[in-house]
């Protein structure tokens, strides 16, 4: 959601000149900084032709991917993955991973283009045949049609470890992070075959299950294809977390730990592997950059606790405690966005403060946290009991409260395997009053909850930084201080309303700089997008519905790659782009919810930058409320898709068209040919 913000707008020529390009800029008045190309004049139609690239890239072609092992034998359930070289996305869209059968095939619907494939033995290799792996691959193959690949290993590296792993993954070096890595084997007496394609460098991650209380997650360094690696377990260049395990009752027990890597893998960033820790044990770690959580299963019930953080230095070593009863408690805030309702928060830690996020109870029983309120002489200030019965543990209440006022609450809360919690006392008190901290930036006031307010102030730092680089894009700055707050429930993953932005608390508390695959800063910074993308709506010029949405991300993965690296946007941008190949493989029909706004960024996001210049986005904000005022009496997506082919030099109607807009080429040339005798051409390409 999203209010208009007040923006200085500099009435100069804003237009970026391109290396290869001319650059035609409208000025305030619409006076044109020299003249447009003749051709523009004479013949609008020649001048713009119709982009017809887009019907030859969108076309869908099937490829069977056939994985064979070193017998020339099809390898059954081997997991194959597909990564789009021209666009970064990955396949099956379903995935990660799409699973051979009988023959080792495995078929995927692919854009024609240039695609790179890779397999991996997968569970069942690594079960029933430990000591025998395979990663296989063909990169940047060029499919026009429907094609068959074989994959069959013609190299091998020779692996040793000092102690088994049950599970070896594996990727090629150039395309670690951003593709997800298979499972390919595991170790059998500390060695492992791992058979592969010539002239392959691969990111390998060997994972060890603690048995007999001692487990690794060790990744060396990228191992060409032929060579030979013996590792060890070296305790100045990995990282020791010693677990210790409790169960619901604190006795010993048994937990799932899941552990993600983005520094390994994007992809799976948030589980790229899990183990079961019997009591204690103790697990070395390669230095990485990633999360864990706990998993915790009794009596049918399934208790999921939040994540952490994980920034793991050679040499460390780091203590890891779970388990015991739990303690559970309330916290309650009224609404600050719409000051009409309260928020509770109900919060349950163990002994060792990890926070309880969400569970199941069993027999697919929801749980249940049953609610009364009373006044001081236990009348019942609302007509029926309030039960709320989501997995998520906060819940919004449609009145507000003081600290003054008399309301007492009394909570049943069932909390399976772990009893019933019964919690009282007064609504809105010092004890359940969700308290914040303030932390200021140059632009930006911050509210976060106790103490968090160092995390905070890192997070100010980094908007700033986000701030700068989407005032650069946009050519606008912001005129009054935005401020931030981690409310207890803000009703979506983010919000953008007046003044405010407002972010999920669960991404929050385990955010870290550095750990990409918590999406805590795309959401804050696609906040931040939409306050930049105000002056539309203080222009007259307004970019709404799911374009506005598009745009907002593109500003947010922008930022986030400038601060966390290129490939970050590559992989972010990519990742929402899915939705559009399940459009093209008949998986998202048109008559889907939101169907426009999920099938439009492929084409804002990857189409427009690679096929008209990374800077295209920027020229569109330098120039639109321009060239809006010149089409004032287009539809907003008719000018939208107007401007941008001014800014393309080709008429992009037909594809634009094809993802749900209501703009013809015809309508398109009217607008062309009127900025053109405007002289107003922007930043076209050369002809």
């Amino acid at each position: 959601m999203t209010r208009r913000v007040a923006c200085s707008i500099a009435l100069a020529a804003l237009a970026l000149a391109t290396a290869n390009s001319p650059c035609w800029c409208i000025l305030a008045g619409g006076v044109a900084d020299g003249e447009p190309p003749a051709a523009a004049l004479e013949d609008i139609r020649s001048a713009y032709p119709e982009d017809q690239f887009y019907r030859e890239a969108f076309t869908i072609v099937q490829v069977r991917v056939t994985v064979r092992d070193a017998r020339g034998a099809p390898i059954r359930n081997a997991q194959v993955i597909a990564y789009s070289e021209d666009w970064g996305v990955r396949l099956p869209v379903d995935g990660p991973f799409a699973m051979t059968d009988d023959r080792g095939d495995a078929r995927l619907l692919v854009m024609k283009g240039r695609w790179s494939f890779f397999a991996g033995g997968g569970q069942a290799q690594a079960s029933e045949r430990p000591g025998e792996g395979y990663f296989l691959a063909e990169l940047d193959r060029t499919v026009t049609a429907d094609a068959a690949i074989a994959l069959e290993p013609s190299d091998r590296i020779s692996i040793s470890v000092p102690l088994d792993a049950q599970e070896v993954r594996a990727m090629e070096a150039a395309h670690t992070p951003l593709v997800a890595m298979p499972v390919v084997g595991a170790t059998r007496g500390g060695r492992m075959t791992l058979f592969t394609t010539r002239g392959l460098r691969q990111r390998l991650v060997l994972v060890r299950s603690p048995i007999d209380g001692l487990g690794y997650l060790i990744s060396p360094p990228p191992v060409a294809a032929g060579q030979a690696i013996n590792l060890r377990l070296a305790a100045d260049e990995l990282c020791l977390v010693r677990f210790r395990i409790a169960d619901h009752t604190g006795r010993p027990g048994t937990a799932t730990v899941a552990v993600g890597a983005s520094s390994l893998d994007l992809d799976q960033g948030w589980q790229l592997t899990h183990f079961s820790i019997d009591g204690q044990a103790d697990f070395y770690f390669t230095p990485v950059t990633g999360c864990m959580y706990y998993l915790y299963s009794s009596g049918g019930c399934s208790y999921w606790f939040n994540r952490k953080p994980l920034r793991l230095e050679a040499g460390s070593v780091r203590e890891e405690n779970f388990g015991g009863p739990l303690t559970a408690s309330i916290v309650a805030a009224n609404d600050t966005m719409s000051q009409s309702a309260t928020n509770l928060g109900f919060m349950a830690c163990d002994r060792y403060g990890n926070v309880l996020d969400f569970y199941c109870l069993a027999n697919g029983k929801k749980p249940v946290i049953s609610i009364q309120f009373y006044d001081e002489e236990r009348r019942l200030a609302f007509a029926d009991n309030w039960v709320h019965d989501s997995d998520w543990l906060h819940m919004r209440v449609e009145s507000t409260f003081a600290i003054g006022d008399r309301l007492n609450y009394d909570i049943q809360w069932d909390l399976g395997v772990y009893g019933s919690a019964r919690l009282q006392g007064k609504l809105i008190s010092d004890k359940t009053r969700y308290g914040w901290e303030e932390v200021h930036s140059e632009h930006f006031d911050g509210y976060f909850p106790l103490g968090f307010a160092q995390r905070g102030s890192r997070v100010l730092q980094r908007l700033e930084s986000a701030y700068r680089l989407m005032a650069d894009v946009v050519g606008h700055e912001l005129t009054r201080r935005l401020h931030v707050a981690v409310p207890i429930n803000p009703g979506a993953t983010g919000q953008a309303s007046g003044d405010w932005i407002y972010v999920w608390p669960d991404s929050f508390v385990w955010w870290e700089p550095g750990e990409r695959a918590n999406n805590f800063e795309s959401t804050l910074y696609h906040e931040l997008g939409h306050h930049m993308e105000a002056f539309t709506f203080d222009q007259g010029a307004p970019v709404t519905g799911s374009r506005n949405e598009a745009m907002a991300s593109y500003l947010s993965f922008t930022a986030l790659g400038h601060l966390e690296g290129s490939e970050v946007t590559q992989f972010r941008m990519a990742d929402e782009c899915q939705y559009f190949l399940r459009f093209l493989c008949g998986s998202l029909p048109r008559t889907s919810p939101n169907w426009e706004g999920l099938v439009n960024r492929f084409v804002i996001h990857l189409y427009l930058p690679r096929q008209y210049g990374t800077d295209i986005h920027r020229r569109f904000f330098h120039n639109w409320v321009d060239c809006r005022r010149t089409l004032k009496d287009f539809t907003e997506e008719q000018a939208f898709v107007t401007t941008y082919s001014f800014l393309a030099g080709k008429n992009l109607a037909g594809l634009f068209h094809f993802i749900g807009y209501d703009v013809t080429p015809q309508v398109v040339y009217k607008g062309l040919e009127r900025l053109a005798a405007r002289g107003a051409q922007v930043g076209g390409v050369a002809r």
